[in-house]
Order: structure tokens, then sequence, then C-alpha cells
């Protein structure tokens, strides 16, 4: 199975800055997200962050996950298939999430600061969109039996 990943680590200070949108020239709802063609398997992690939209992309913030203390921001690589995104509210089957809400989603990590893979220029990964931190998220798990 490849694993494609992105994110993006950046700071924004000033007492101007909305912490949850850090990017205050792009409009609300215009960020892309970043997405792959998934056969139905998955690393099984789990990662909880806030979502927040940076630089024109959608990334869940984990604060103190950063080798200086403090934020990370992981750009969530989601299953095409599972996924809609409409400027206002991100969809991952049957769940419902909005800028600023906790998120938790399964998977794995596919790149950090330390990793060798370079992830930029991959189909499905915006270009405003780095690739320091990639996770790469499962597609929902199907309700239990019962």
């Amino acid at each position: 199975m490849a694993v494609l990943g992105v994110s993006l680590a950046g700071c924004s200070t000033g007492p101007a800055a909305d912490p949850v949108r850090a990017d205050a020239d792009a409009p609300p709802g215009s960020a892309e997200i970043a997405t792959y063609l998934d056969d139905g398997g998955a690393m099984e992690a789990l990662l909880t962050g806030t979502l927040v939209e940076r630089d024109g992309c959608l990334y869940l913030e984990t604060p103190g996950y950063a080798p200086d203390g403090g934020s990370a921001y992981w750009l969530p690589i989601l299953p095409e298939r599972t996924t809609r995104w409409d400027g206002t509210t991100l969809t991952l089957g049957d769940e419902s999430h909005r800028v600023g809400d906790e998120v938790s989603l399964g998977g794995g990590a596919s790149s950090e600061p330390t990793s060798p893979y370079d992830l930029s220029g991959q189909e499905g990964i915006p270009d405003a969109c780095s690739t320091e931190y990639a996770w790469l998220a499962g597609p929902p798990r199907e309700p239990a039996a019962g």
C-alpha cells in the first residue's frame, strides 16, 4: 500500500491572529483538503487535534507536539470515497466536523520532520499544503453489528 501524507508546520503571532484560522488573508472556507484513493485498509494509530484552517489548507493542530514544544499542524490525508468538504463542514463517513472542533482520526503518520519521504506534488495533495507533518487517515469504521 502506498502511503501519502501532508502537513504544514508554521507559526502565526500577533494580536490579530485568529487561533483557529491563522491565515487572515484567506477567506474562511477557502481551505483545501488532501485526499487519497483508499482500498479500505488502514493503520490503526489515533491522532486527536483541533481542526484549523491554515495557509489555505485544513489541518489538525496538536499543541506541544512540535520539537520546540509548540503546536504541530498535521495535514490529514483523507479517504476520497468517504470524505466531503463544502468549505464549512468536513464530513467523514457519517461524522461532521467544523473548524474549531476537536477531531480524532484513526490512521498513521506518513511524514514528520525527520521522515525521508517528500510527499509534495503527490496526486491528491494541494500545492498550498506543506508535507512536514502528514497523517494518513483511515476510512471511517463501519458501525458494529448488534
